[in-house]
């Protein structure tokens, strides 16, 4: 799940762990849509031509610098499954 609002985003596992720091491409991305929203979907990362879950899973164990580097090295994409709320940021 990701939720978004104007100077807050949070990336959290289906279990509700914390994955924000992991993945800071996507709370990047998230944070630059202009809108609020809470999106239900599923972190992937392509990996020599596939996606990998074994990549998915050392991406998420990475934090700070690490995981800045494994964000350039192997960036991790958000399929989106279902919009669940958006609110305007103005």
């Amino acid at each position: 799940m990701l939720f978004a609002r104007h100077g807050m985003v949070m990336l959290q596992s289906r279990n509700g762990a914390g994955l924000t720091p992991a993945f800071p491409e996507i709370a990047a991305a998230a944070s630059s849509l202009g809108e609020g929203l809470v999106l239900d979907g599923e972190l992937v990362v392509p990996y020599e031509g596939r996606l990998d879950f074994g990549q998915l899973q050392h991406r998420a164990r990475r934090r700070g610098r690490g995981a800045a580097a494994a964000a350039v090295e192997h960036p991790a994409y958000l399929i989106v499954f279902d919009v669940l709320s958006t609110t305007s940021w103005s």
